[in-house]
């Protein structure tokens, strides 16, 4: 059964030594969250995978970004009409602004992210599908959880406990619960990585002496 941000809190404080007074709900929260940041952050996360579709205006090369945009993976664009949809390239915004040198409108060909926007060359000529694939950035943990697989709702509350102990200034037990996380975080594998068959290594090969 997945962790409710309740129960989280309970089990925090029941670790930490403290009650709703000692820990009240904002402070339990920010905790809770800061585990959470830093956990999303390092490790892959399906619920990460997001798509944004959108269509372009010709003449227009920029156009806004998802407010939950974390890193662009992959940029696909079709023509109205196609069925065929063809990969963008990727390049430095730096690069981008030496090819805005001409305002010619053709298909696009090349995008580069510029804060939360997305920029488009050349200029489009025509509307067209611009399909987007990123990872977005996980919302605070919300009153039914963490927006992640169960199994790792205790390594974040084994993340806020060390966070805990360590702004109470006890060293010793803020690194014991660290501890904890590690090895949890060790003992767990992503949905990524649970899906991930193709492995080229992934089994024994016995290699045995070539004939004379």
């Amino acid at each position: 059964m997945p962790l409710s941000l309740a129960i989280l809190r309970q089990d925090l404080r029941t670790h930490l030594g403290m009650d709703e007074l000692d820990l009240p709900n904002s402070q339990a929260d920010l905790l809770l969250n800061r585990a959470w940041w830093m956990l999303s952050s390092q490790l892959r996360f399906s619920e990460k995978d997001a798509v944004y579709n959108f269509s372009t205006t010709a003449g227009d090369d920029t156009y806004a970004l998802p407010t939950d945009s974390d890193a662009i993976q992959k940029v696909i664009l079709q023509e109205s009409g196609e069925d065929a949809w063809e990969p963008l390239t990727n390049i430095a915004d730096w690069d981008m602004f030496k090819l805005k040198d001409t305002d010619s409108q053709d298909r696009p060909t090349h995008y580069s992210r510029r804060g939360s926007n997305f920029i488009l060359w050349p200029n489009p000529d025509n509307v067209y599908d611009v399909s987007v694939k990123y990872l977005r950035t996980l919302a605070d943990i919300q009153a039914s959880g963490p927006d992640a697989p169960q199994e790792w709702h205790e390594v974040i509350l084994w993340g806020a406990v060390s966070r805990g102990f360590y702004a109470i200034g006890d060293w010793t037990r803020g690194q014991e619960a660290q501890a904890q996380q590690s090895l949890l975080i060790q003992s767990l594998d992503t949905q990524e990585t649970k899906e991930h068959e193709d492995r080229v290594f992934s089994g024994l090969r016995v290699y045995r002496r070539r004939y004379p």
